[in-house]
């Protein structure tokens, strides 16, 4: 049986789950696709692969465009407005847009960067700081980030006038794990405190579309004043379930920061391929997606419902505002979320610790694992029996 300590990042967690009977640590959905949307999938990767040199670059080019306006009809980005990049995912992309601002701004004479994160929150910022020379990390804590928000804001405002260092904040919206949102209120007063002390603003909105909502979630780019430097990021595979298959997009707020973004993105060497721009722009374009969004979602509230309703006494699970995930926690003294995955795992059931989404080992708020609600209902349903009657064993009497 596959043993998960607490150091074990996301990816590795997710991967070491995957002989359990069932999956509820990958954040991909696992959605079948309806036939028309399936057949709009095979249809343009057969057509792709039977291009040929030399109609592949125009083809790509053709392709790209219909991309292009299909990603800014789905998010609501105004067509002129802002550039979209297309990459392999959004991980790829936060790792060459960091590493373009750090070299930015050690290349105007800057000491280097202060990144402000929120936590808990998805690790990739985490590992790409400590990788990258030149990057300080300044994580803020707020277990449900609504408390925290006041807090990232003063961080941003002190990092700014008090060192040489280049300020970037890097927020998701919705949050990984515990599917908190920031408003339209709230995006704005960020994003007019980060173009009054300098600041850039980093944005995942990764899980916009996926998940519990009901409402459309804001966005930066759908913000009021949208004054300061920003870069938006999002990808496919929390949406659309093509077995981990994605693209990622940089949405860059201004043709200098698009620069950035174009530079740093340069660096790979290496563009999506025909076969998968031709996929994701008829798939993104195509009129059934509406429906099959509105259903996921449907299947994780409905999902959360369940999961809300059958945990035993000690037990607790979170009321995300959006996003695809739950957190679920115990009470029960020195239960930590390691002993929980393992109770959990040896019921046949895979799911994330706390571990991956704080700096601290161990984490402040240990005792949650995080679940996956985007799952058919019979498969959730079925799992989720096996957390329950984990849960009742130790649940106090």
């Amino acid at each position: 049986m596959s043993r998960v300590t607490h150091e074990a990042s996301l990816s590795e967690q997710r991967g070491a789950g995957l002989e359990h009977a069932f999956d509820l640590a990958t954040g991909y959905p696992a959605f079948d696709l309806p036939r028309a949307l399936r057949e709009c999938v095979e249809l343009s990767s057969v057509h792709a692969l039977r291009v040929r040199w030399p109609q592949a670059g125009a083809e790509l080019k053709r392709t790209a465009d219909e991309l292009d306006f299909a990603v800014r009809e789905l998010l609501r980005v105004e067509l002129g407005e802002s550039e979209i990049f297309v990459t392999f995912s959004a991980s790829v992309a936060i790792q060459r847009v960091l590493a373009g601002i750090a070299s930015k701004a050690m290349a105007s004479g800057k000491d280097g960067v202060n990144l402000v994160i929120l936590e808990p929150g998805f690790d990739i910022f985490r590992l790409v700081a400590r990788e990258l020379s030149g990057i300080r990390l300044f994580p803020v804590a707020g277990i449900g980030h609504a408390e925290a928000f006041e807090s990232v804001l003063e961080t941003v405002r002190q990092l700014a006038s008090a060192t040489s260092k280049e300020t970037v904040l890097c927020l998701e919206s919705p949050t990984n794990p515990t599917g908190w949102c920031f408003t339209e209120e709230q995006l704005s007063e960020v994003d007019a405190l980060c173009a009054e002390v300098g600041a850039v603003l980093l944005i995942d909105h990764c899980l916009a579309l996926a998940g519990v909502q009901e409402r459309r979630v804001a966005t930066i780019f759908g913000a009021r004043r949208r004054a300061c430097e920003w870069i938006a990021l999002w990808d496919t595979g929390k949406t659309i379930d093509l077995n981990g298959d994605k693209l990622g997009f940089v949405i860059a707020s201004s043709p200098p920061v698009a620069s950035l973004v174009r530079s740093s993105l340069s660096a790979i060497q290496l563009s999506p391929a025909l076969r998968p721009v031709s996929v994701f722009a008829a798939l993104l374009g195509h009129e059934a997606l509406a429906a099959y969004l509105d259903a996921a979602r449907a299947k994780c509230r409905a999902n959360l419902r369940h999961l809300a309703s059958g945990l035993p006494p000690g037990w607790s699970a979170n009321e995300p505002v959006a996003g695809a995930f739950a957190c679920v926690s115990s009470g029960i003294r020195g239960f930590d979320s390691v002993t929980a995955q393992s109770n959990f795992l040896a019921a046949g059931v895979d799911v994330v610790t706390a571990m991956p989404f704080f700096s601290d080992a161990p984490p402040p708020h240990g005792s949650f694992v995080r679940l996956a609600l985007a799952r058919e209902e019979a498969y959730f349903a079925e799992a989720t029996a096996r957390i329950f009657a984990a849960c009742a064993a130790v649940a106090p009497s």
